[in-house]
């Protein structure tokens, strides 16, 4: 329930920026992104995303979530985090989805979500990008 508010929102922020001719472009320099409780930075929708000389740090579950058609290039930045499962209040809600989905292990493992039933905390996690390009340098 409140993923799928959540889900709507966002999706109703994307559609409003588009209408207006909003660019998706971000610049994130020089900065510390540490203890967000529901991802350090989440990149979608067709943005173009910078993230340079920053410490990304104990983020859960992904310190940097790439997903939706986004360019992002990363330079001269640590992630620090701890692969302890994930605390999140995103993957919880998610982990108790699908396991009310009534879907088998092989089932949620065929449809690439077994992870999520699973997420631990990392740095960067690439979702489904269709064309964007990620490059990540030093």
């Amino acid at each position: 329930q409140w993923s799928q508010r959540g889900n709507a929102a966002s999706q109703r922020a994307d559609e409003w920026g588009k209408a207006q001719g909003a660019a998706l472009q971000v610049t994130i320099s020089g900065c510390t992104i540490a203890n967000c409780g529901n991802f350090g930075i989440s990149a979608d929708s067709g943005a173009h995303v910078v993230v340079t000389r920053c410490a990304l740090e104990h983020n859960d579950p992904h310190s940097l979530l790439i997903k939706g058609c986004t360019d992002a290039i990363v330079t001269a930045s640590h992630f620090t985090f701890s692969g302890e499962p994930s605390k999140s209040l995103w993957a919880q809600l998610n982990k108790a989805e699908l396991a009310s989905s009534g879907l088998s292990k092989a089932q949620l493992a065929a449809m690439g979500l077994s992870k999520v039933a699973h997420m631990k905390q990392s740095g960067i996690e690439i979702g489904i990008n269709y064309e964007g390009a990620v490059t990540v340098w030093g």
